[in-house]
């Protein structure tokens, strides 16, 4: 009886193995994506005391940042850790009374910055001989913020916490709602002008690669976007060739009258806001319709210094 036990036993765990080799075998098959959009909340108008609070904290950091790229690009450090671990000792001492956290992010911020601007070294397209920090935007972690529901955020600065109320867009409430999963890291956008903050937050979601039953082929052209599905061919007419005249022409006109730079922003704003308008659209239904059968896109392989329209 013992004998037949022990038999009896080790069959157990034979098919039990090769059920999970079955399991780990159709979970190969079946691939994972994750998914990651950014989306910008903006604040409700804050008081002066905080947007000076705010405008402290951004100096402060960005003189993290910039003690971090100048010590990276000499030394030819990239990776924030090592970054990190050469300058905490003394960036401690010099911020006494800022979060420590935010050595951790400025250097993160700076690995970046230094690895970008080295790509684009290569390249042969850096406009100067150094990485410069101009602008920053300043990086959170976990232990840097947290939500106070959704309508505001608690973020850790130099003079305590403070809390800053949103006014969540409809993409933010689209994500929320959607299944999206909200990251650790958002980044803060100082508009003094305007006393607002500007959130970046970054959702993630999770999807399963299926097999394409089909291709839908997407051709760019200036004025229009051609679409084959199947055996029919669409063409939607973009017409962005006469929105470009159209406002480079009004540009030169206002400029000739009122001879400010303002205008032509201004202009400027409104045409790629336009066009952007357009393309979204267009895409929108291009993707809604190759969701609908299963397909995917193919779009030419332009190269990085085409023409944008």
């Amino acid at each position: 009886m013992e004998t037949g036990d022990s038999i009896e036993g080790s069959g157990r765990k034979k098919r039990s193995r090769r059920r999970k080799k079955n399991k780990n075998a159709e979970n190969k098959d079946v691939k994972k994506d994750v998914l990651t959009h950014a989306v910008v909340v903006p604040s409700a108008r804050l008081s002066w005391r905080k947007i000076n609070l705010l405008k402290e904290l951004e100096e402060k950091y960005k003189e993290l940042v910039i003690q971090f790229v100048e010590y990276g690009f000499k030394h030819g450090v990239t990776g924030h850790v090592s970054l990190r671990k050469a300058l905490y000792e003394e960036l401690r001492r010099r911020h006494p009374d800022l979060p420590s956290h935010y050595i951790y992010t400025a250097a993160q911020d700076a690995s970046q910055r230094i690895k970008s601007f080295l790509a684009l070294k290569r390249e042969g397209k850096a406009r100067t001989e150094r990485p410069e920090v101009r602008k920053v935007s300043v990086w959170l972690d976990d232990r840097l913020w947290a939500p106070d529901g959704y309508t505001a955020v608690r973020v850790a600065t130099h003079r305590g916490r403070i809390t800053i109320p949103l006014r969540p867009t409809k993409q933010f409430w689209k994500h929320i709602n959607g299944g999206w999963r909200l990251k650790s890291q958002p980044k803060l956008k100082l508009d003094e002008k305007r006393r607002v903050v500007y959130v970046y937050f970054v959702f993630e979601k999770e999807i399963e690669e299926k097999l394409a039953k089909g291709v839908v082929a997407v051709d760019l052209n200036e004025n229009n976007v051609t679409v084959k599905i199947g055996n029919k061919v669409f063409m939607f007419e973009t017409r962005i060739r006469g929105i470009t005249l159209g406002y480079n022409s009004r540009r030169e006109v206002m400029q000739s009258v009122k001879g400010n730079r303002y205008t032509s922003r201004a202009l400027k704003r409104n045409e790629l806001s336009k066009k952007s308008d357009i393309r979204r659209k267009i895409a929108n239904l291009i993707v809604k319709e190759a969701e609908r059968l299963g397909a995917a896109i193919a779009v030419e392989n332009l190269p990085r210094d085409a023409p944008k329209i």
